[in-house]
């Protein structure tokens, strides 16, 4: 009985259960919203404004909401564009990156978190896209290598622009496919844009279009025809070379001329880093685009900075500048300061090493300019190599103020003695009876070799010559420019003679000063090239172009030879004149043997103003007259 009670009273229970919690029930907590579509607005050729609206009760969430975007009809692949999911009652997204001419397909959408309502689809079609178009083009700066481009564009052509440019190209070269036209020089891209073109030539024609890209086309401007302006020069500065203690070689390039004539060239140099303002300018002549310079005069163990530079009407223009270090001092005569401290080295038997190397040479490095110095005091002698390197010792200016007093730059050059490649200027002067008075050396049995004299030597006495006055050795390839008066005077020398193992030789040596002989204790003589010799002496292709006066014997070339010397193949140019003994080649030959050597002698110039022949080359012959 009781287990047939006990399922009575469990079903009981059960559906008293169900009615309670049916009465206990309320409306639901979180409606859907009801979403709508707007349309389409602002529709451009890459976007459009879309909206849409949401309607809420009470109890709406909105989590979420926006636009969905698609190119499909049927949504099945949609692009979300979320709005701001506020209480407002509608909202609107801006899509954008649209590709033109293309139908779209969106719909509203909400969402609650858990479930997502959407409004109906609509669509709308983005217009066709076109190339961009351009407004104003100008150029604005032409300095003849360059110039800057600016454009406007009025319409990008519905599409983002993606580059924006000039092509340009030389007019001679025709019109062509701007596609495939010309170089192409990029600028920022938008709606307003500038390109420089840095590559131009002067006075040259060119044409160019401006141009612009975007999603879908390029855009070009009209053609514009611009003549690029003169310029200044280009020019670049090249490696220095040949660099020493003293000396270097510069050398530039001039790239481009500008398109008008160079008006000069060369470099700036200096120890300061900016040549071109604080250095000093030294031109190079001549026409040719590649130049150089070989500059002396530098200082040892110095950084010095150089620069090409060229001119033309455009102005001046500069080259990159290149610095360079001299080498480090080598015995030597690198100034006036350095030339009296070995003068008076060797006069005091002091130290010499500075000034002449292991090798017994001295260079001179610089020239020397001695205008300072009113009366040089000379070496009292040399025996060593004096290498002058081509420069010049100038305004040497010796006074002698000693009765048979010697004027003399570098004293009595010994057999070992050699001085070479050096240029003398200067004055000698004596108001008192001297002996010797010559620009290099009074007593001489070395070499001397490739040296010039411009001394000027006036003294009322005294044998003077215009390289040395005593010679017992070699004079080669040496000229005298100076004027020289004295007791006797001779052009290259005054007088000489062979030594035991001495040869007493001049040969390719030039007179081109006035020598004159006023007569003294040592005799009377003049001559273009010596004023007496004997003993074996010889003279060989020596020229005479200057005048030649003597109050006694005068000569083109020898004023007095004596026994044993040799005259070939030399030239008389000048006006000789003299005494008695007078002649264009000699004036007179003492000996009354056939010792005395004449052959191929010319003589061109004048005799006591007698046209030079053959037979007045000789003023007086004595050979085999007894």
């Amino acid at each position: 009985m009781t287990k047939r009670i006990i399922p009575h009273i469990l079903g009981i229970l059960c559906g008293l259960l169900v009615i309670a919690a049916c009465l206990e029930e309320k409306d639901p907590l979180n409606y859907s919203p009801n979403v709508a579509t707007g349309q389409a607005t602002d529709i451009t050729y890459t976007g459009a404004t879309l909206s849409g609206t949401i309607q809420r009760n009470a109890n709406t969430i909105v989590a979420e909401c926006g636009i969905l975007i698609s190119q499909s009809r049927d949504m099945t692949s949609y692009t979300k564009l979320k709005a701001s999911a506020s209480s407002s009652a509608s909202f609107a997204v801006n899509a954008t990156g649209l590709t033109p001419g293309t139908t779209y397909y969106y719909c509203a959408y909400a969402s609650s978190g858990y479930s997502e309502v959407r409004g109906e689809v609509n669509h709308f079609i983005t217009p066709e896209g076109t190339s961009p178009l351009f407004g104003n083009v100008e150029i604005t700066t032409n300095d003849g290598r360059s110039a800057t481009i600016t454009a406007t564009i009025t319409d990008e052509g519905g599409s983002e622009l993606v580059l924006c440019g000039v092509r340009y190209w030389e007019a001679e070269n025709g019109e062509e496919d701007l596609e495939t036209k010309g170089r192409l020089v990029t600028g920022t891209t938008g709606m307003t844009f500038n390109v420089t073109i840095s590559d131009l030539m002067p006075s040259t024609e060119y044409i160019l279009c401006a141009i612009a890209h975007n999603a879908t086309s390029m855009g070009y401007s009209d053609k514009l025809h611009v003549t690029t302006s003169k310029a200044a020069p280009i020019v670049d500065t090249h490696e220095v070379t040949n660099i020493s203690s003293l000396t270097a070689t510069f050398n530039g390039r001039i790239t481009s001329d500008g398109s008008t004539p160079i008006t000069s060239r060369g470099f700036c140099y200096g120890t300061d880093a900016n040549p071109a303002q604080n250095g000093t300018r030294m031109a190079v002549e001549g026409n040719a685009t590649d130049f150089t310079l070989d500059i002396s005069g530098l200082k040892p163990s110095t950084t010095y900075y150089v620069c090409a530079y060229a001119e033309n009407e455009m102005g001046a223009a500069y080259g990159e500048v290149v610095s360079f270090t001299t080498e480090d001092r080598v015995p030597g005569i690198y100034s006036l300061e350095d030339l009296i401290a070995l003068r008076d080295a060797i006069n005091n038997r002091g130290d010499t090493s500075p000034y002449i190397n292991a090798e017994g040479v001295t260079n001179l490095y610089t020239d020397i300019d001695m205008s300072s110095i009113d009366d040089w005091e000379g070496f009292g002698f040399w025996g060593n190599i004096f290498e002058g390197n081509g420069h010049t010792i100038s305004n040497v200016r010796m006074i002698n103020t000693e009765e048979d007093g010697i004027l003399c730059f570098f004293g009595n050059i010994y057999a070992t003695g050699v001085v070479r490649n050096l240029t003398m200027t200067g004055e000698f002067t004596s108001d008192l009876p001297l002996e010797y008075a010559a620009p290099f050396s009074w007593e001489f049995s070395g070499v001397i070799s490739n040296c010039h004299s411009y001394v000027n030597i006036t003294a009322i006495d005294g044998n003077v010559g215009g390289i040395v006055t005593r010679n017992f050795g070699l004079i080669e390839n040496c000229t005298n420019h100076g004027n020289l008066v004295g007791g006797s005077a001779g052009g290259i020398y005054d007088h000489g003679w062979n030594l035991e193992n001495l040869t007493s030789e001049t040969r390719n040596c030039t007179n081109y000063g006035r020598i004159e002989a006023l007569g003294s204790r040592y005799g009377n003589y003049a001559g273009g090239i010596v004023a007496n010799s004997s003993g074996g002496t010889i003279f060989s292709n020596c020229i005479n172009e200057g005048e030649v006066v003597s109050v006694g014997v005068a000569g083109g070339i020898v004023g007095m030879a004596n026994n044993g010397i040799t005259i070939t193949d030399c030239e008389n140019r000048g006006a000789i004149t003299g005494g008695d003994n007078t002649g264009g080649i000699c004036g007179q030959i003492s000996t009354t043997d056939e010792t005395v050597i004449f052959t191929n002698n010319i003589n061109t110039g004048t005799v006591n103003g007698e046209p030079g022949t053959n037979d007045n080359a000789i003023g007086h012959d004595g050979r085999n007259q007894q």
